[in-house]
């Protein structure tokens, strides 16, 4: 493996100085250049060619983008729509905060308008009190949200049936650690149930890392692991892209360092990941956060990364699923590609993880290709907003997004049909609507 030549680095850096409105080239050259190419170097006058013309093209974009950001565009749409926002907004209802539960109602809003999800949350079939049941609880939750009747929608029962007390509600707690939490409750509770595998279809994808030998031709196969989410360091990442390019970039062990193979005995190797399969539903938890050591006390203290790190509406991942087969050509839905829509834009305001303030910004529509039903979920707040709120005027500081869901095209249509009145089941419409239920 070599680096990218002097000569295709000179190219690209001439070129992004060239586009001031672009922030990194990574993410325009993704579409057209393998990952081989990122990675190695390997270039021809093809190949810029295509960079050339693609940076052209997404220069003009860029601009119009900044320049409906600035001038009235957008204030324009927004204006457009305001004789039926109220309208839009009586079916956006917010979550009514704890105490220190806004990173819950972040997450319980982004995993509702997942209409897929949420149909199969409502066909969980219920054998214990809904007073101590997670999945009960959840289904009361979604059913309120959906009815869209009230202001706003409490969620203490459902953190009590986490086990938790008053004064857990009143601490901060991790948006990626909650979201396992759910998952290790719901997954029980969907086995033999309709809901079977929910997680699996929607959710999981599969990666496997590999170890090439430096000075002799070997490579060997680590285990295939799966995840749910992918979580990416975003320290000195310009753009998402980046953050994906430092996921699988090699990482060499050598010297005192090296690893043993299973022929060679120890050798100098480079690791590096491969993406078998992505989910329909990607979660990318982006690592804000890190110890350094207070230079005072000499202890660890923990540290926002407010740097800025664009992410694109839609998400073009191709260049990251490699040696594909049988298995990455098919889902749940049918045959999917590697293109993304971007759903939800969970935010933190603070500067540590365990405090400061969690909202999300979400697109309602069906096609997430439009971009007029983008909303702002604030504890019980509900307002409607235009999307370069969510997107181009949010890529970092103190406020920064801290989670980013996309779905994919190819199962859009599937995974974003609303949820009927019919889809709710009688029996969570009974419990939702009696005066002893308990999350009114």
């Amino acid at each position: 493996h070599t680096m990218p030549s002097q000569n295709s680095t000179h190219t690209l850096s001439h070129l992004a100085a060239s586009h001031p409105y672009l922030t990194t080239t990574t993410a325009l050259i993704l579409s057209y250049i393998p990952l081989h190419f990122i990675i190695f170097g390997k270039s021809n006058d093809s190949d810029d060619a295509k960079i050339r013309a693609f940076l052209e093209r997404s220069r003009k974009e860029a601009k119009k983008g900044l320049q409906e950001e600035n001038g009235t565009s957008d204030v324009g749409s927004s204006m457009q729509n305001s004789s039926n926002s109220t309208k839009k907004q009586q079916h956006h209802i917010g979550i009514i905060n704890q105490g220190a539960t806004c990173y819950l109602a972040s997450v319980l809003q982004t995993l509702y308008h997942i209409p897929h999800f949420t149909r199969r949350v409502f066909q969980i079939g219920q054998k214990r009190s809904p007073k101590h049941s997670v999945a009960a609880q959840l289904q009361y939750l979604f059913a309120v949200l959906h009815e869209g009747s009230q202001s706003a929608a409490s969620a203490r029962a459902l953190l009590k049936s986490f086990g938790w007390s008053d004064q857990d509600a009143q601490e901060q707690h991790d948006v990626h650690e909650l979201l396992t939490l759910l998952r290790d409750h719901l997954q029980k509770k969907m086995r033999n149930t309709q809901a079977s595998g929910t997680f699996e279809q929607l959710f999981m994808g599969k990666e496997v890392s590999y170890n090439k030998c430096v000075n002799i031709e070997h490579t060997t196969t680590e285990n295939e692991s799966i995840f749910f989410d992918l979580q990416l360091q975003v320290k000195g990442c310009a753009t998402i892209y980046d953050a994906f390019l430092k996921y699988v970039k090699p990482v060499r062990f050598e010297g005192s360092n090296a690893l043993t193979t299973d022929r060679y005995g120890k050798q100098d190797v480079d690791r590096h990941v491969e993406f078998r399969k992505l989910p329909p539903v990607l979660m990318l938890h982006l690592m804000r956060f890190e110890y350094v050591q207070d230079p005072m006390s000499g202890s660890l203290m923990q540290r926002k990364l407010g740097d800025h790190c664009a992410y694109p509406k839609v998400l073009k991942l191709n260049p990251f699923v490699t040696h594909p087969n049988d298995e990455t050509e098919s889902s749940y839905f049918g045959p999917p590609s590697q293109e993304y829509y971007l759903l939800s834009v969970l935010v933190h305001k603070g500067s540590t993880l365990n405090s400061g303030h969690y909202f999300a910004y979400i697109n309602t529509s069906e096609d997430l290709s439009k971009d007029d039903s983008w909303y702002r979920f604030d504890d019980d707040r509900v307002t409607h907003v235009s999307s370069a709120e969510a997107i181009e005027r949010n890529y970092g500081g103190v406020t920064s997004p801290y989670m980013l869901v996309y779905v994919r095209k190819t199962e859009m249509a599937q995974i974003m049909k609303r949820v009927t009145d019919e889809d709710v089941p009688e029996f969570v419409k009974e419990r939702v609507n009696s005066s002893s239920c308990s999350i009114l």
